[in-house]
């Protein structure tokens, strides 16, 4: 059972977490036996980071067990006991797993900790933080966004269907149109990253897919949201209606090449465009509107 989570409180739910390579006993997720203490052992000897450990043995656990959303971990007390480390790791571990987005704590007389996921969401705030910290720039992502986005429109040929077609049409003739104030603008701008996002829903490398969103969301929270320069935006949104829509095109005739080639050029030109806006800040000074600080 998926949509709810399989619970905690089920007593015919089985699990187990594999010791040293193998699948391991099968074990009841109420009492958490079987899980790999021995191996645990073996690798505390050495490395002092105990709940890392302890963190990345509930992870290989919760993958290789097939585990999805909702579905329910052994309790504190059962983890306490199979992994002989004490509550304070155990918490620590968890902590870990929850701040990577794979794990939540649940709350209520069936609480506990909970699989929770992992997806663009979660990537997409790991790694704009870390762009934050690095002061990464427009160049920067566009060095990586060409190279995805490149590759991504090859990979699509023959994956789009109709609805999808006609999604990116919309979103191009959006772009095409004159914005008459602000809020327009930034609808337009948040369509322009909607029209490479939808392209990459059709993708059949998730992989490929959750690095375009990633880059997009980091993008539209960086500068689409940006009121104060919308009146420059406007002065390049026609031409990426074109290109857009010539992309669109491209991909209905079957031309990979075509459309990986018009989206080459349609990278630089929106590169060029965001360097005349922003020069070579980094993207925190962007978001924080500190743009004209030098």
């Amino acid at each position: 059972m998926r949509a709810g989570g399989r619970s905690a409180g089920t007593p015919t739910m089985k699990v187990s977490i594999p010791m040293s390579g193998g699948r391991g006993p099968r074990t009841d997720a109420r009492t958490g036996e079987g899980i790999g203490k021995s191996r645990l052992s073996r690798l505390l000897s050495r490395s002092p980071k105990r709940s890392s450990l302890v963190a990345g043995e509930i992870r290989s656990w919760i993958i290789t067990r097939g585990l999805g959303p909702g579905d329910t971990l052994p309790n504190e007390k059962a983890m306490i006991e199979s992994f002989g480390v004490s509550r304070a790791t155990i918490r620590e571990a968890l902590k870990e797993l929850e701040v990577q987005g794979l794990v939540r704590m649940k709350t209520g007389p069936n609480g506990g900790p909970v699989v929770a996921g992992s997806g663009s969401q979660e990537a997409l705030q790991a790694i704009q933080n870390f762009c934050y910290f690095e002061k990464v720039t427009i160049d920067d992502i566009y060095e990586l966004r060409t190279f995805f986005e490149v590759r991504l429109v090859r990979s699509v040929v023959g994956h789009v269907d109709e609805a999808t077609f006609l999604r990116l049409e919309e979103l191009a003739a959006l772009s095409a149109a004159p914005a008459e104030d602000q809020e327009t603008r930034r609808r337009q701008r948040e369509a322009e990253f909607e029209f490479h996002t939808t392209i990459a829903g059709r993708s059949p490398n998730p992989l490929l897919k959750m690095m375009i969103d990633v880059l997009a969301g980091i993008l539209v929270n960086a500068t689409a949201r940006d009121s104060s320069r919308h009146h420059m935006h406007c002065e390049w949104s026609h031409e990426n209606g074109r290109y857009h829509a010539e992309i669109v095109a491209a991909l209905r005739r079957g031309d990979g090449e075509a459309a990986a080639a018009l989206m080459e050029e349609h990278m630089g030109q929106a590169h060029r465009q965001l360097q005349l806006v922003y020069g070579d800040v980094s993207l925190e000074d962007i978001a924080l509107g500190r743009q004209d600080a030098d």
